[in-house]
């Protein structure tokens, strides 16, 4: 089976790189408009508020911007933070810019998990599962072009239809990126595909759920989310670009463990580029990346594999290369054979 291959960005710009804000989006909708011509198969930003380095806080502007600037790249968000928003006003947005794209939307959500954006938008840590459950629930029901009638415990909302509809029937897909076990069960039940981040084990309990809920597994997506750079060798690639990500790594690591969460990634912190373990990206020429991601497929049976290209801090330049040089070299073999129709 072919693997439909994406990029994703996180649109942040530390101090200790930083370039204008104007650039960096300017550059961003290029590379977008670049891997909608090189046969990318999507794209996706990420979403995250009150951070100095400004992680991107509005993946729906943004991909409303990318709906504009490309032909045919499908358009995600890996992840919105679904709970910090009313899914009536999401819904609407979303047929928005399913729309303007022609029905390119795939809708990536999160739970999201950093205390002070909850705190800060007046919403209740604890009310995140509810918010995914009920949430999902009304975008489905908004999409459906039917009246909407729901009752639970967060939305209380009766006699509503959403318009104007979306283009993709019953509005479009919606993903799910979890890491523990009960989110990513819950994923299995009410979402359209998971975003794996952690091991093997999540495919078992996004399977399992789903089967228990009576839907067909094999119908789901699995996408698998790693980090790309392409240089002559994986050390060489580190070389180039491992201390903007050490910076990516760390600034997670310190977000889970203000959090209390240190466990979720790496418990003991990475205090130099040498710590970093080479094997959990994709580093190397494009025979090396190839061979790890078809390793990767064994274990992880993706269909859809997401990229980053471009750590914070990495010159455009830098990742517009790797992202030609995959593209060129590894793109076509993960895509498979062109099919071919018969004759008249």
């Amino acid at each position: 089976m072919a693997v439909e291959v994406g990029l994703t960005f996180a649109l942040r710009n530390p101090d200790r790189w930083q370039v204008p804000w104007t650039q960096l989006y300017a550059e961003f909708m290029e590379l977008a408009e670049l891997a909608d011509e090189l046969g990318y198969d999507s794209i996706w930003t990420s979403e995250h508020h009150f951070s100095d380095d400004g992680y991107c806080p509005s993946p729906l502007l943004m991909s409303s911007a990318i709906a504009v600037r490309t032909r045919r790249i499908r358009i995600g968000q890996n992840v919105l933070l679904l709970p910090l928003h009313h899914p009536l006003r999401l819904a609407e947005d979303c047929a928005v810019i399913d729309i303007m794209s022609g029905g390119r939307l795939i809708l990536g959500v999160g739970a999201g998990f950093r205390r002070v954006e909850f705190e800060s938008f007046g919403i209740a840590l604890d009310d995140r599962p509810a918010r995914m459950e009920e949430g999902i629930a009304l975008l489905r029901a908004a999409w459906s072009g039917k009246t909407i009638a729901h009752h639970g415990r967060l939305y209380d909302i009766d006699g509503i239809e959403v318009t104007p509809p979306p283009v993709q029937p019953s509005g479009p897909p919606i993903w799910m990126g979890a890491r523990s076990e009960p989110a990513t069960r819950r994923a299995g039940r009410i979402a359209d595909g998971l975003l794996v981040s952690r091991g093997r084990s999540q495919v078992h309990w996004f399977r399992d759920a789903a089967a228990d809920a009576g839907r067909d597994p094999d119908a789901l997506t699995l996408a698998s989310i790693r980090i790309v750079h392409i240089a002559e060798s994986p050390q060489q690639a580190m070389n180039e670009v491992g201390e903007q990500l050490l910076y990516h790594e760390q600034r997670y690591q310190d977000w889970f463990r203000h959090e209390g969460l240190a466990h979720e990634k790496n418990a003991t912190p990475f205090r130099s580029a040498t710590d970093l373990p080479l094997e959990r990206y994709l580093f190397g020429d494009p025979d090396q990346i190839l061979a790890q991601i078809l390793e990767l497929r064994e274990t992880y049976d993706f269909s859809h594999l997401l990229l980053w290209p471009r750590m914070p801090g990495v010159p455009v330049e830098v990742a517009r290369r790797t992202i030609e040089l995959f593209a060129a070299h590894v793109l076509p073999a993960l895509h498979g054979p062109p099919t071919t129709c018969g004759p008249n």
